[in-house]
């Protein structure tokens, strides 16, 4: 099977259907037949389009937020994704959603569908595909491209269907010939959802000079080296996370700190319990440790080696040690059980007892040692919880192998990247939406204007 198309993006998470969107259309808020510019395809290897966006903000997605907060972005493209937040930002992907027919509600400085549910946004996005003759090939993996004597792309798919007879999947090769393509697959987080990584081996078949960063975990959970996760598991705490890199010479280095929410919970690894944490200011650190550990096994020039990792935890970042320590001291002579019932989790205070050694009823000396210890216990770093656990990764296209302003890379010309395939991962928030969501619909635009000159 041979396809012919203008523009064919590869990928259909928020990045490729924006720039899809934008290649087959001059107004998103009027989708017209009229209105369609150039034969758009969208291949992804999932049976239906958007899937990743599914899992996004705990089946509500967060798809933007209510300005810039610092250090929003990481990696080679940071600045450029804080230009372009700038200039564009929420009220682009606002507008964006309400042209295809989503509103938004604003909770906090989130902004989620107003439905609540992801699922609203991929139908939306789904009927946007639909309404403006976007051709779709699922169920299809891209396994290779190269360029023909004329300068367009010829890229082979397995493209997987169900035999109607035996009722098994089946698969076979399809060629897509194409005079620009967009790479929009992402990273290597949740591989389940369709982003493996293979795509990489495919740009670089194209141009081995490419540079790509390595792909990290990142808004991930942590795993901790911890022997009583039996006891905290479930527990949840409002706290200040604080990650420290333990140097040769015992030197602490703070590599990243937040507030919020964490849950600790249980995970199995290779077969033993493993305690871990979670929660947003967790994930928010995470894509440092993954760098971190990933560094600690292969020592480049210019990066920083720590002997290990450590993760501060601040159960009551709105009291100072010295408050906790005058209530402390008022209930000398009762169980720190009670003391403490009004401070932290029951599990975590028993999880104070049981670190500072405090048996019996509360003295001035184990007193100190609590106090101590809601502000500033400590956990090692073992590991993260990979790539199946995150919601994105770091790394991936180096910010000077593109065009800033197209998104076009440099060495392959007429070939495009957008969202998470390029070195840039945001916070929790939306950034990492309202990015894809960006970058796809300028790349896609772009496209679309360099085949004017053909």
């Amino acid at each position: 099977m041979e396809i012919k198309t203008d523009i064919c993006v590869i990928g259909a998470g928020p990045a490729g259907i924006a720039a899809a969107i934008s290649a087959s259309t001059e107004n998103i808020s009027t989708f017209e037949e009229g209105n369609r510019r150039r034969e758009v395809l969208l291949v992804d290897s999932n049976a239906e389009i958007g899937k990743k966006l599914l899992m996004t903000g705990n089946g509500r997605c967060n798809f933007a937020h209510d300005g810039l907060e610092e250090d929003a972005y990481r990696g080679s493209f940071k600045d450029v994704a804080d230009l372009f937040y700038e200039r564009m930002g929420s009220d682009f992907v606002l507008d964006f959603m309400r042209n295809i027919g989503v509103f938004s509600r604003n909770i906090k400085g989130y902004y989620y569908p107003a439905s609540n549910q992801a699922v609203s946004v991929v139908r939306a996005l789904d009927y946007a595909v639909f309404k403006q003759g976007i051709k779709t090939l699922l169920n299809s993996k891209v396994i290779k491209a190269k360029k023909d004597e004329a300068g367009e792309f010829i890229i082979t798919v397995l493209t997987s269907s169900n035999n109607k007879k035996n009722k098994k999947m089946v698969s076979e090769e399809a060629v897509i010939k194409a005079k620009r393509v967009i790479f929009a697959c992402g990273g290597k987080a949740a591989a389940n959802s369709g982003s493996d990584g293979s795509i990489n081996s495919v740009i670089l078949g194209l141009s081995e000079g490419i540079k790509f960063n390595k792909q990290l975990p990142a808004l991930c959970g942590l795993i901790l080296d911890e022997a009583n996760s039996d006891l905290i598991k479930g527990a949840r705490a409002f706290a200040r996370v604080s990650l420290f890199g333990i140097k040769e010479d015992a030197e602490k280095e703070l590599l990243s700190s937040d507030s919020g929410e964490i849950v600790f919970t249980e995970n199995v690894i290779s077969g033993e319990r493993k305690c871990s944490v979670s929660g947003l200011p967790v994930m928010s650190v995470s894509r440092f440790a993954s760098e971190a550990l990933y560094n600690a096994l292969k020592i480049e020039e210019g990066k920083a080696f720590y002997n290990e990792l450590e993760l501060e935890v601040d159960f009551a970042e709105d009291l100072s040690e010295k408050d906790i320590l005058i209530h402390l001291l008022t209930h000398v002579g009762d169980k720190l059980s009670i003391a403490l019932c009004g401070i932290v989790n029951d599990k975590i205070a028993e999880l104070i007892e049981l670190k500072g050694g405090i048996k019996g009823k509360i003295n001035e000396e184990n007193a100190v040692i609590a106090a101590s210890l809601i502000k500033n216990m400590t956990f090692k770093v073992i590991n993260t919880r990979g790539y199946e656990d995150s919601q994105v990764t770091t790394g991936g296209i180096d910010l000077s192998e593109t065009d800033p302003d197209s998104f076009e890379l440099k060495k392959i010309k007429g070939a495009y990247a957008a969202g998470e395939l390029l070195d840039l991962d945001g916070k929790c928030g939306g950034y990492n939406i309202t990015f894809a969501l960006e970058s796809g619909f300028i790349a896609g635009s772009a496209a679309e204007a360099s085949l004017h000159d053909n």
